[in-house]
């Protein structure tokens, strides 16, 4: 189950809901960069490769994008060409069954934890002494203006598409945390909880 949410983890929690964002730790948005930025190495000093929105020399060719090696300035080579390369290398890769099942449990279990997370949140609120802990909060301002119950409307929409991405992925699974029936229990609850 984990360990036990604090008053001030399922307020955090249910205000990241009401503005939309996730109930577990953020994930840093991407940067703009190319297929290979953090893959490619030197092939004579085995640096990383450095695309040219990240490199300092990048003002002399940014009409092209390009990969160099910053250390040693063996490696120069055009992104479009080497993007290229990993795209197919990529799209053949997914073409192997084995390789998307892996993706597939790693994708589930990231999505089962998040799920998890809002349940043992909503599960907490509907405690009663925790619900009263909750109203005080909001009483002296920490909360917004919503009440407890607005808050919650907020964390179930935000596990709706948890709950049905992670459907799509269960495949055969026919018991457990992850299976269709156990998944749609979750779903109803979110969506009563909404309602």
């Amino acid at each position: 189950m984990g360990t036990q949410l604090t008053v001030d983890e399922v307020s955090d929690a249910l205000i990241e809901a009401r503005r939309g964002l996730s109930t577990l730790p953020k994930e840093p948005l991407p940067r703009l960069t190319s297929t290979g930025v953090g893959l490619l190495h030197c092939r004579a000093c085995r640096a990383l490769l450095a695309d040219s929105h990240s490199s300092a020399t990048s003002a002399t060719l940014a009409t092209k994008p390009h990969y160099e090696c910053l250390n040693c300035g063996d490696v120069f080579a055009w992104v479009v060409r080497v993007d290229r390369e990993l795209q197919q290398l990529t799209t053949q890769l997914l073409s192997e069954p084995r390789v998307v099942e892996r993706w597939r449990r790693g994708r589930a279990a990231e999505l089962d934890a998040r799920i998890e997370h809002g349940l043992r949140i909503r599960d907490w609120c509907q405690v009663p002494a925790n619900r009263r802990r909750l109203q005080r909060r909001r009483r002296l301002g920490f909360l917004g203006g919503d009440s407890v119950a607005e808050l919650l409307y907020h964390l179930a929409l935000g596990l709706y598409p948890l709950v049905t991405e992670r459907a799509s992925l269960s495949g055969r699974v026919s018991s457990g945390p992850g299976s269709l029936a156990e998944l749609t229990r979750v779903y109803d609850s979110c969506r009563d909880l909404a309602l």
